[in-house]
C-alpha cells in the first residue's frame, strides 16, 4: 500500500496546499483587475463617447454635444498597456504558485526535486506567509483533506504516483474548452456593438480609429490571451495525458522496474510543473459552479483506470 494517502494529509503538506491556493487566489484577483481595465473600462468609455456625441442624448439631457475621441483613444492605449504589464507580472506569481504545488507533489509522491529544470524550491517564508493569509480568510476550510482520491492514493507504490498525476491532467480540460468558446462569442459581440455605436455617430476615419479601433484593442488583447493561453494549455494537457496513459499501461506489461518507473514519473512531474506555471487559472466562481461535475467526471475516469489495472 502506498503512503501517499497518509503523507498528503500531514499538517505541513496541508499548509503547502493552503499557500498554493492563496497564491492562485492572488493571481485571479489581479486577473479581475485586468478584466476591469482591459474590458469594462473601454466598454464604458465607448458608450460614453457615443452618448456625448449623439443628437438624441444631447436633446434628451439638454447638453451640448462633445467629441471625446482623443480621450477614448488615450483610454484604449492605456488599457492595452495595463493588460500587457499586469499579464507579464502575473507570470512570476504563477511560477511561484506552481513551485509551491510542486513542493507538495514531490513531498507526497516521495520524488526528488528537479533543480535543473525547475530551479530552487520556493522560500519557506513565502509558504508560511501565504498559508497564514489563507487561514485568516478561511479558518474553517477543510477542502484540502485527501487531495488525491483515496482510490488512487492507496494504490500500490510507485504505480500510485501515475494515477495521482492522472488526476492533475484531467481536472479542467473540458472547462477550458467552454471558456475558449464563450470568449470567442463574447469578443465578437463586443466588437459588433462597439462598431455599431461608432457607425451610428459621425463615422469618419478618425472616429473609427479613436472611438472603435483603439478602444477595441485592449479588449481584443484580453480575450486573445484567454483564447490562446487556454488552447495551449488544452493541447499540452492532451500531450501529457497520453504520456501518463502510456506510463500507466506499462504497469500491466511490467516493462519498467520500480527505479525506471519512478524516473519516468519524475520526468512527467517536471512537465506538469511547466504546464502549471504557464496555464491560465480558471476563475473561482466558475470552478465552484462546475466543481461537482468535474469531481464526478474525474472520479469516474479514475475508477475506469483502476478497475482495468488492478
Amino acid at each position: 500500500m502506498s503512503n501517499i494517502a497518509q503523507r498528503q494529509n500531514e499538517p505541513e503538506n496541508i499548509k503547502i496546499l493552503q499557500a498554493q491556493r492563496q497564491m492562485y487566489s492572488d493571481v485571479k484577483f489581479r486577473m479581475i483587475l485586468i478584466f476591469g481595465v482591459g474590458v469594462i473600462l473601454p466598454i464604458i468609455v465607448s458608450f460614453l463617447t457615443f452618448a456625448l456625441n449623439n443628437d438624441f442624448f444631447a436633446k434628451l439631457l439638454a447638453f451640448e454635444k462633445k467629441d471625446i475621441g482623443y480621450f477614448s483613444a488615450c483610454i484604449g492605449i492605456f488599457s492595452a498597456i495595463v493588460v500587457e504589464v499586469i499579464s507579464n507580472f502575473l507570470k512570476k506569481m504563477k511560477e511561484d504558485a506552481a513551485k509551491i504545488q510542486e513542493v507538495f507533489d514531490t513531498n507526497v509522491f516521495d520524488l526528488p526535486w528537479d533543480s535543473i529544470n525547475i530551479g530552487k524550491k520556493p522560500d519557506h517564508s513565502l509558504i508560511f506567509k501565504k498559508s497564514k493569509e489563507f487561514n485568516k480568510r478561511h479558518p474553517t476550510y477543510t477542502g484540502f483533506d485527501d487531495w488525491y482520491t483515496l482510490k488512487a492514493a492507496t494504490f500500490k507504490y510507485p504505480e500510485a504516483i501515475a494515477f495521482c498525476q492522472q488526476q492533475n491532467l484531467n481536472w479542467d480540460s473540458s472547462l477550458r474548452k467552454d471558456i475558449v468558446t464563450a470568449s470567442k462569442w463574447i469578443l465578437v459581440v463586443i466588437i459588433l456593438i462597439m462598431l455599431v455605436l461608432g457607425i451610428i455617430n459621425d463615422f469618419t476615419l478618425r472616429n473609427l480609429l479613436t472611438n472603435v479601433v483603439l478602444l477595441v484593442l485592449p479588449i481584443c488583447l484580453f480575450f486573445y490571451k484567454i483564447i490562446t493561453e487556454n488552447n495551449e494549455t488544452i493541447q499540452e494537457m492532451d500531450r501529457l495525458r497520453e504520456i501518463n496513459e502510456n506510463l500507466i499501461d506499462s504497469t500491466i506489461s511490467n516493462s519498467l522496474n520500480n527505479t525506471n518507473f519512478i524516473s519516468k514519473c519524475r520526468q512527467l512531474q517536471t512537465a506538469i510543473y511547466s504546464h502549471r506555471k504557464s496555464a491560465r487559472p480558471i476563475p473561482n466562481w466558475l470552478h465552484k459552479r462546475r466543481k461537482k461535475y468535474q469531481e464526478e467526471e474525474s472520479a469516474d475516469r479514475m475508477q475506469q483506470y483502476l478497475d482495468t489495472h488492478q
